[in-house]
C-alpha cells in the first residue's frame, strides 16, 4: 500500500475535517464533533458535495470514510451524509462517498 499523507481541512466550533490521501484514495476524517443538529449535518452535506466534485475533477472516484463500528453516532452521522457502508476492515466499517 502506498503510504499517505495527512492534512486538517479546517475546523469549526461545532466538528474538525482532516483529509488522509495519497494517488489511490481520499479519506475523510472527522477528529471531533461537538454537536449535531440539522444545520451542522447540511452544513457538512453542502462541504462534501463540494469535496466531491472536486476530489472527482483529480481524478478520486469516491471519498473513504472508516469508522468505528460501536460508535452508532458516527455511523448514523455517516448515513445522513450520503455515505454507504460497504463492508469491514481491520475492525472498522468501511463507508464510501459517491463513484464515478
Amino acid at each position: 500500500m502506498t503510504s499517505s499523507k495527512s492534512i486538517m481541512l479546517f475546523e469549526t466550533d461545532n466538528y474538525g475535517v482532516r483529509l488522509e490521501y495519497n494517488k489511490d484514495f481520499a479519506i475523510v476524517h472527522l477528529p471531533f464533533v461537538n454537536k449535531i443538529t440539522k444545520g451542522v449535518v447540511e452544513e457538512m452535506r453542502l462541504k462534501l458535495e463540494e469535496w466531491d466534485e472536486f476530489f472527482n475533477v483529480v481524478g478520486y472516484k469516491a471519498i473513504w470514510a472508516a469508522l468505528d463500528p460501536n460508535n452508532i453516532l458516527m455511523i448514523k452521522l455517516a448515513t445522513l451524509l450520503g455515505f454507504q457502508l460497504i463492508g469491514h476492515a481491520d475492525g472498522m466499517s468501511i463507508f464510501k462517498y459517491g463513484d464515478k
